[in-house]
């Protein structure tokens, strides 16, 4: 149920996300563990306002348990997507 919850917010990031961030960062392939490998995309994507994601209570509390499952992945994902934004925009 839960993961029904993040899935539908996840996609409506996605939805309205620049097509180019999609495209490269997002993965669809891998089923439920899609929105384990996105949250920090999403966050680091949200963060730097290249994608529109609210941060309800249930939503800081998906990301702190997608974290809580792989700390090391969650923050190496979360900053190498920083510094890929921040290359991309600054072309």
């Amino acid at each position: 149920m839960a993961n029904d919850f993040a899935e539908q917010i996840f996609q409506s990031v996605i939805r309205k996300m620049n097509p180019q961030f999609a495209q490269l960062c997002v993965t669809t392939k891998h089923g439920y563990k899609n929105n384990v490998m996105n949250a920090p995309v999403f966050l680091a994507l949200a963060t730097s306002k290249q994608a529109e994601l609210v941060f309800t209570p249930e939503v800081v509390h998906a990301m702190r348990e997608y974290r809580r499952f792989d700390p090391e992945y969650f923050d190496d994902s979360f900053a190498l997507t920083q510094k890929m934004i921040i290359g991309l925009l600054a072309i």
